[in-house]
């Protein structure tokens, strides 16, 4: 996101005027130029890392082709992650899995900058083989994104409130948050200055996500730029039903739109009900007939139960020591 707040902070309109200048101001170039060399400085250790071990400049990470090919194939049909069947699902073994696929594919041995490429090309060959898959992939992945379920890796939400008295709380969750804080987006669109950078961020990091693919915890980064747009929302909300309540007949239009407006946001982010089986919401979906899809918590139970099984094999090996 880093380039579009770039541009977002050099062009922004701080005065509240709707006014533009074709260049920006020099005070704006020193405060944007600080920002990105704050940025450079945390990320030049593990570019510094990279060329000392590695010798090749690598940012952070040498497994962005890889994950673009993970959420960028031919039998992704979620935009979810996916085992791939050359893939071993552990970190430890996934970037070897690669190299040896992409030996095979291409027939020679890849750098680390280099296998990333490589299967950057691999995505991108099908992308351009079956574009109306990929546009419908991507869709997939912008409702997950957007979705009130919480998508699990290694870890699982829904797993974890069965140990977590607190989670089990009958507060609101995204199901609620999303579509107020895409309301709140909608109606700060024309406002000057700061919603407009809270909303190249949430936007920029959106794509950035759906891009490749969605887990709940790769959205936790704008969550608190949600909860500004939603509480926007509800301010909103409350003063123009405040004011369709004083006011006359004209004055209900707008309450009436915005709330109309949510009421579609909250069924594009919560419909089809996902949900355990066993979880009230999906019952409740099933008695009033909305579409379902019933998920699990399998793989986190498996993750608990290797990590178990890890613990009582180093507890065995001390032992025997």
């Amino acid at each position: 996101v880093t380039p579009v707040l770039a541009l977002g902070l050099l062009f922004r309109d701080a005065s509240g005027r709707g006014t533009r200048r074709l260049f920006p101001e020099r005070r704006r170039f020193v405060e944007t130029g600080a920002w990105i060399a704050g940025l450079a400085l945390v990320l030049a250790l593990p570019a510094a890392h990279n060329v000392a071990v590695g010798r090749e400049f690598i940012l952070t990470t040498a497994n962005a082709g890889a994950n673009f090919y993970i959420g960028n194939n031919p039998s992704n049909a979620t935009g979810e992650y996916q085992q791939l069947p050359f893939i071993r699902a552990n970190p430890k073994y996934e970037q070897q899995d690669f190299a040896r696929e992409a030996q095979r594919r291409g027939g020679q041995v890849l750098s680390d900058r280099e296998l990333s490429a490589f299967w950057f090309g691999e995505s991108w060959r099908w992308v351009r083989e079956e574009p109306r898959a990929w546009l419908r992939l991507l869709w997939s992945k912008l409702r997950a994104f957007w979705g009130a379920y919480e998508i699990p890796d290694s870890l699982d939400y829904h797993l974890y409130r069965e140990f977590a008295p607190v989670l089990r709380l009958p507060v609101p969750g995204f199901g609620l948050l999303a579509p107020l804080a895409l309301l709140g987006a909608a109606l700060a669109l024309r406002r000057p200055g700061w919603p407009r950078l809270l909303l190249l961020l949430v936007g920029a990091y959106c794509l950035s996500i759906v891009a490749f693919f969605v887990f709940s915890r790769f959205r936790m980064v704008v969550i608190p730029a949600l909860y500004v747009f939603g509480a926007y929302a509800g301010v909103e909300l409350a003063r123009r039903w405040r004011a369709a309540v004083r006011g006359g007949a004209g004055t209900w239009r707008p309450a009436l739109l915005a709330t109309g407006l949510f009421l579609l946001l909250w069924v594009f982010v919560n419909v089809p009900v996902r949900a355990r089986t066993d979880g009230w919401s999906f019952r409740t979906a099933s008695v009033v007939g909305l579409p379902t899809r019933g998920e699990t918590s399998m793989l986190g139970r498996h993750n608990l139960g290797v990590a178990y099984a890890r613990k009582a094999k180093e507890v065995s090996a001390s032992e025997e020591e």
